[in-house]
């Protein structure tokens, strides 16, 4: 069947070449064509419309659930750290009822140096936007003072209770 109609349009091609369709014709295709590559052009606008909100809103919750881990993180650290200065300044009041002595003027040095390296610290962390390594490292100086003022106030009880025992067996 294929050979015949090949055949039938080989030996009157020229009777097809001379026809030309009419104006209405290529106006209809022009139409169709108008309309195919409008709607191509709307569903572009749309594909890039979607892929940009799809993207927009995957970069928006990544930075929310960063942000507000850095916040809950911020938080715990804040409380952490209240707490420690709570009980260094407990440690240190305590210490101040004891009176000044030579030895507690050397651990208030120690721990002014350690108050001038925590504020380092601080800023260090602050600079690099609440960095764990830096934040382990501030919570063992609290430690560390608080540690320090526990042995001053040691010490402190120690030599209170031997001027205590010495004006006993005095007085007697």
């Amino acid at each position: 069947m294929g050979d015949q109609l090949e055949r039938f349009i080989q030996t009157n091609r020229e009777e097809f070449d001379s026809e030309l369709p009419s104006e209405n014709v290529w106006r209809s295709i022009h139409q169709g064509q108008t309309k195919a590559g409008r709607w191509l052009g709307l569903w572009k606008v749309a594909a890039v419309v979607l892929l940009m909100s799809t993207v927009y809103l995957v970069v928006e919750r990544q930075l929310d659930s960063t942000s507000s881990r850095d916040v809950a993180i911020d938080s715990e650290f804040k409380q952490v750290e209240q707490y420690y200065t709570q009980l260094i300044s407990q440690k240190k009041s305590e210490i101040s009822t004891y009176g000044q002595t030579n030895l507690s003027r050397e651990f208030i040095l120690e721990i002014e140096r350690l108050d001038q390296l925590y504020a380092q610290l601080k800023q260090t962390y602050a600079r690099q936007n609440s960095s764990d390594l830096i934040s382990d490292m501030m919570i063992k100086n609290l430690q560390l003072r608080i540690e320090i003022l526990n042995k001053q106030v040691q010490i402190l009880k120690e030599l209170k209770n031997k001027e205590n025992e010495t004006n006993t067996s005095v007085e007697i």
